[in-house]
């Protein structure tokens, strides 16, 4: 994933499948902390940008970061309890000016 100081959130696209059961958030993780996170997302919704949590854009130094993780949460859309599982898949993120 490319991010621009430019700008204060990642863009890409997710489409949650409309046959999901679970209500879902987005997460983006560098060296084990959230730097992005989307609020809650409905089966059949999509997501064109995540929005970085306040203040990461000026932490963040221009690079390659290797200890990455895409997360996605899972939430029971009656009860709003998370699911025990989480779904995660390691990344690279590369932030540029």
């Amino acid at each position: 994933m490319h991010f621009s100081k430019k700008r204060s959130a990642i863009l890409f696209i997710y489409k949650h499948p409309s046959s999901s059961t679970q209500d879902i958030v987005l997460c983006i993780e560098i060296n084990g902390e959230i730097i992005a996170r989307s609020g809650t997302i409905k089966p059949g919704n999509q997501l064109k940008t995540l929005p970085l949590l306040e203040g990461e854009e000026d932490r963040l130094s221009e690079g390659t970061y290797t200890d990455a993780n895409f997360r996605v949460l899972s939430y029971d859309p009656q009860s709003g309890e998370k699911a025990m599982v989480d779904t995660v898949a390691k990344i690279t993120v590369t932030v540029e000016k």
